[in-house]
């Protein structure tokens, strides 16, 4: 494990146990790999991630390309969430939309700089050029033709 993989993963378990968070599957010498943001509730959970861990519903975004390393998820629409308030932010690289309505990603928090469009019902094993490990904030809309 890298050291920069190891203190996020610290920072990761460190976040969830503050915030008294439910661990889902967490066996001795787990170590937290993916979080769901659920009903307010941030959800870890130790499983690696894939393009199908993504729930149906949600949006999620991976650490790395492929759909591989540590995964976020979310599911309610119309807020702007700032992706550092997960250990996310500027380390996106693959995404999927399991949700019916576009979502948008931004450069900035708070929905703030550059914007990209997160197509309903699609992904990406990788983020389109120029947006690897840049997204700082991501909205999920109300409608399916928003972009």
């Amino acid at each position: 494990m890298t050291r920069r993989k190891a203190t996020r993963t610290l920072g990761i378990a460190l976040f969830a146990a503050l915030m008294g968070v439910a661990a889902l599957g967490a066996a001795e010498g787990a170590t937290p790999d993916r979080l769901t943001l659920q009903g307010g509730r941030l959800i870890v959970d130790p499983a690696p991630a894939a393009a199908a861990d993504c729930p149906s519903g949600y949006v999620c975004l991976w650490q790395d390309t492929g759909f591989e390393g540590s995964m976020v998820g979310f599911q309610p629409c119309c807020v702007w969430f700032d992706l550092a308030d997960y250990t996310f932010n500027n380390i996106a690289s693959s995404w999927r939309n399991r949700k019916n309505v576009d979502a948008v990603v931004a450069a900035g928090a708070g929905g703030n700089g550059d914007r990209l469009c997160l197509n309903n019902n699609s992904m990406g094993s990788s983020m389109p050029s120029g947006w690897n490990d840049v997204p700082s904030s991501l909205r999920i809309r109300d409608d399916a033709n928003h972009c």
